[in-house]
């Protein structure tokens, strides 16, 4: 499968770390957004941000709502999904990326990825 990477307005760059997924999504801080993830029954899929060029620092990463037919982990900087082996069909998730914006202030993304398993 192809990789892709998406650069956004905020500079924040995501790619996926396992050939067994793809993704699409972006975010900004202080909002909900939604993403999508492809990825193969059983398969870990990692997904990770590289702050590239904002000043807001990505401090962590957390599961906000899990999924039903898989397991989410939050690293510091990135999540990585897997299904439960055999599983195909659509699963979700929720997580939220806690950052430093200016001047200091605490700044909050929330993502929710809808996977489609296969």
């Amino acid at each position: 499968m192809s990789r892709l990477l998406l650069i956004l307005s905020f500079s924040f760059l995501f790619c996926a770390s396992a050939q067994a997924c793809t993704f699409r999504f972006s975010f900004v801080f202080g909002q909900v957004t939604n993403g999508t993830l492809l990825a193969a029954s059983g398969e870990s899929c990692a997904v990770t941000t590289t702050r590239t060029g904002s000043k807001t620092v990505i401090k962590s990463v957390k599961i906000t709502s899990p999924p039903k037919n898989g397991s989410a982990s939050a690293g510091p900087i990135g999540v990585t999904y897997r299904s439960k082996p055999g599983f195909k069909g659509n699963d979700s998730f929720t997580f939220a990326v806690f950052g430093d914006g200016d001047a200091g202030t605490n700044v909050t993304a929330t993502v929710q990825m809808s996977a489609t398993i296969q």
